[in-house]
């Protein structure tokens, strides 16, 4: 049986070296580095997977990885759950990626490995971000913090800053980190200059700065390395589709690669197209990915989700949809415009926008108790749900149960 042996980043030099050669895209030599002999057969199958990732044949990478068996080296073991947890990422599996993300740092630490601790525990942030744990999310910043030396991890750093500035709604703050973020971007290396135009882009759209947005997309949408270019290709569709420029098609092979970016292509295009039930078939799959940020019926639950490019294209496309070609009538009461609204409506409306639509003006939260009191009236008529602050209809409920009662005979 093989034993692990402690070996840290100054025993695999040329494995560190050939990995930075991809990363810099400098493939010949990369290719010539990793069938010479110096490098053995576990950093090659590692740097293999690493290759994998840059052509986003991540089910490839992955098989790479799963299939190793024992590992010798503490520090490559690090290695490969590293890239592990960044697959599973990518392939919309969070508690994998978790998992493989702890086991990385764990032999980090045993390695006393600066770089991979700061890679892992900021890559740690990044996902428990996706669970709502913002305090655990704050501590491994912190842990980053004290590991960062280089002036991509610097970049990093305050990448992360100005997400957390727009999350408190400083949005100024925020835009003034990622710029400056950005200007160091003649000193890092291409894959990391492009994941910063990704994040930088969000953060341009959610200050309304679509041009700016717009720039950055279409220049990641030509990069060649760029492991997220699905994301980027995905983002520069919906930019478009909300200045009124573009037109949905079929996805590239680099979007369905990467399955929440497919699952959100696939949404707009079949709203767009009048397809509401395949919508919807996406949607619960894209509910049953992550819960936290997407409910039901069509529901958005993070307030951070409606403000991404794809929120605010998804919200335009149902606003264009919500009345169809009827116009709202202007003489019915009260309790009769909400089951109207509701009943004309190809998707569950928020309890502003019902607000705004039902008393003509403005939303203002003192309009919310008088809001629910006629909820609470209409529901004796009508059989209104309420989930996660948007309302709809139940559909043909005295239907659904005799066909159940009819089943069940």
């Amino acid at each position: 049986m093989k034993t692990m042996e402690i070996k840290t980043i100054d025993d695999h030099k040329d494995y560190v070296k050939a990995r930075h050669l991809l990363h810099k895209e400098e493939f010949v030599k990369f290719k010539k580095l990793k069938k010479s002999p110096i490098l053995t057969q576990e950093e090659k199958k590692i740097l293999e997977a690493r290759k994998c990732i840059h052509s986003q044949s991540w089910d490839q990478a992955l098989d790479i990885l799963v299939n190793m068996g024992r590992i010798t080296s503490q520090y490559l073991n690090a290695e490969m759950y590293a890239i592990k947890a960044y697959v599973y990422q990518v392939l919309a599996k969070p508690e994998e990626a978790l998992w493989s993300n702890q086991r990385a740092l764990f032999y980090y630490e045993l390695c006393e490995d600066s770089e991979g601790l700061f890679r892992n525990h900021y890559n740690r942030a990044v996902l428990l971000e996706q669970f709502r744990l913002f305090e655990l999310m704050a501590h491994h910043y912190q842990e980053a913090k004290k590991h960062a030396q280089e002036i991509h991890q610097i970049v990093h750093l305050l990448k992360a800053e100005a997400f957390n500035e727009w999350r408190l709604g400083k949005a100024k703050k925020a835009v003034s980190k990622i710029e400056e973020a950005l200007s160091h971007g003649n000193n890092i290396e291409k894959t990391h200059l492009d994941n910063l135009k990704t994040v930088a882009a969000e953060i341009y759209v959610k200050n309304d700065q679509i041009d700016e947005a717009h720039q950055l997309l279409k220049e990641l949408s030509v990069s060649k390395i760029n492991p997220e270019k699905g994301r980027a290709l995905c983002q520069l569709r919906f930019i478009e589709l909300l200045k009124d420029e573009g037109k949905m098609k079929s996805p590239p092979a680099s979007v369905k690669s990467m399955k929440e970016w497919h699952l959100k292509w696939d949404i707009i295009s079949y709203l767009i197209s009048g397809e509401k039930s395949l919508a919807e078939k996406k949607w619960k799959e894209l509910s049953r990915q992550y819960p936290n940020r997407f409910g039901k019926s069509f529901v958005i639950l993070d307030d951070f989700e409606k403000k991404t490019l794809f929120g605010l294209l998804f919200d335009k496309v149902f606003n264009s949809q919500r009345h169809g070609e009827k116009k709202m009538p202007t003489n019915l009461s009260k309790p009769k415009l909400l089951l109207w609204l509701l009943k004309n409506s190809p998707t569950s409306q928020r309890k502003e926008d019902l607000i705004e639509a039902i008393w003509n003006t403005s939303y203002d939260p003192k309009y919310d108790a008088r809001f629910y009191k006629l909820v609470q009236r209409v529901k004796k008529e009508a059989p209104i749900i309420n989930q996660a602050g948007a309302y709809f209809l139940e559909s043909n409920p005295i239907k659904d149960r005799n066909k159940d009662n009819s089943e069940a005979a």
